[in-house]
């Protein structure tokens, strides 16, 4: 399956990068159609808000490695994870 939002010419977000810390979270779109990909490749477990917008309360986690949990606009990254939200 193809997700649009990943096209090369797809507009680009970072939602989440702090120094200092290392989960990373950045939004991908492409005709209205939005991905969410967060990365924490840390030690330690981080927890991250996402903005709340008209997809928040349908997002839902389509890729996790390492147990990610979505609760509402919270997402709970172990240590080590990936994931990808549509």
């Amino acid at each position: 399956m193809s997700t649009p939002a990943f096209a090369p010419y797809a507009d680009f977000s970072a939602l989440f990068a702090e120094e200092g810390r290392r989960p990373f979270v950045f939004k991908c779109a492409t005709d209205g159609v939005p991905a969410i990909v967060a990365v924490n490749p840390g030690c330690d477990g981080a927890t991250v808000t996402l903005p709340a917008d008209d997809c928040s309360a349908t997002r839902t986690i389509t890729l996790n490695i390492g147990v990610a949990v979505l609760d509402c606009t919270t997402l709970t990254l172990p240590s080590p994870s990936f994931a990808v939200l549509q």
